[in-house]
């Protein structure tokens, strides 16, 4: 019990914040991440790590597309 698990929303005390899918306590699956300075990443998650396809927005409105692999961009 008390395990993240499925869909969700997690608030941390920094006034971070994750609203998606959550597998055995971990982020993981489709969700989006956003950071209390402004930074945010919508695509693909694997234990914790942007994995797979997604969007990374940066405060200031600059954007990359494309694949992550393990918490880097990749191709």
């Amino acid at each position: 019990m008390g395990r993240k698990h499925g869909k969700g929303k997690f608030l941390w005390a920094d006034g971070s914040t994750y609203s998606g899918e959550f597998e055995d306590n971990n982020i993981h699956g489709k969700g989006t991440y956003s950071w209390a300075d402004g930074r945010k990443f919508i695509g693909e998650w694997k234990n914790n790590k942007m994995d797979g396809y997604g969007e990374f927005v940066w405060a200031d409105g600059r954007k990359y597309c494309g694949d992550y692999l393990d918490d880097k961009k990749h191709g």
